[in-house]
């Protein structure tokens, strides 16, 4: 289990997070000023997959847990409202045992509203669910009966941006805080704020690698955590795409990681898109 450093622990670590969060929000606010007059020229899609509005993801998931291994199904689809508005929604197939009951069928269904003033936005498979601000919104739509749901909306709303670097090279640093609204299945009450710097490239051929390290506080259980998730894909003719993520996982996140078990240890994915 991963333990946070010394110099992270108590107030060090709340000032680090709180002059995060005040950076996140100057540059949220200024984003369009500073940003805005080059919004056209300034795209994290740059390749010619690019503009695409619509995209249809198949996910298989492989999680080994402490306890034990499991696979998981899911199908989502994301739409792009406009040059800076994406939404997404999604849903599990799980073969899960959430709390030792077990049964196979659909999970919790997920909707994801993200917004980013100072770049384009599309379609594109390497643009994540979550980029810049939004929220993100979990739906008991599983049979908690058969293992299969939280069993409580879970509302996480969150804000960042997305900074180009170079052309083809973005950081992506983000906040969030994660509260449900009745006690789950799993983890009880969820109170969980997260912070995230992301590292994106991707090429004018299609192909992207993305680097994300989350930092989780759950005040629930007064613990801390340390998540993160490494992404290489590729598109093939401007409409398919195929795409991997090996993620190691210390704590759940809603919508960062599956509701599969609390003690997450590896996760493996394997997406397949449509982009149309």
């Amino acid at each position: 289990m991963y333990k946070m450093p010394v110099y992270l622990e108590g107030d060090n670590l709340m000032l680090i997070i709180k002059y995060q969060v005040i950076l996140i929000l100057l540059l949220s606010i200024c984003s369009t000023p500073c940003f805005g007059q080059a919004a056209d020229e300034g795209e994290i899609s740059d390749s010619p997959a690019a503009h695409n509005k619509h995209r249809i993801d198949t996910t298989l998931t492989y999680v080994n847990s402490h306890e034990f291994d499991e696979f998981a199904g899911a199908l989502g689809y994301t739409y792009s409202y406009s040059k800076h508005v994406n939404f997404s929604f999604g849903i599990p197939y799980l073969d899960s045992d959430l709390d030792g009951r077990g049964g196979s069928g659909i999970g919790d269904a997920s909707f994801v509203f993200a917004w980013s003033p100072h770049v384009d936005l599309d379609a594109s498979p390497w643009i994540p669910k979550n980029v810049g601000s939004g929220i993100h919104l979990l739906i008991p739509t599983g049979n908690a009966d058969d293992g299969r749901s939280l069993d409580s909306t879970i509302i996480t709303p969150f804000l960042g941006f997305v900074y180009p670097i170079a052309d083809s090279f973005f950081v992506l640093p983000s906040v969030g805080y994660a509260y449900s609204f009745d006690p789950t299945v799993t983890h009880g009450d969820i109170r969980i704020l997260f912070a995230e710097l992301g590292f994106l490239w991707n090429s004018a051929s299609g192909f992207w690698v993305g680097f994300y390290p989350t930092w989780i506080r759950d005040y629930e259980s007064d613990d801390d955590h340390i998540n993160y998730t490494v992404t290489v894909g590729k598109v093939f003719n401007n409409r398919w795409g195929l795409s991997f993520d090996l993620a190691n996982m210390e704590h759940f996140v809603p919508g960062k990681t599956p509701i599969i078990d609390e003690t997450l240890d590896t996760m493996i994915e394997v997406n397949l898109h449509f982009l149309f």
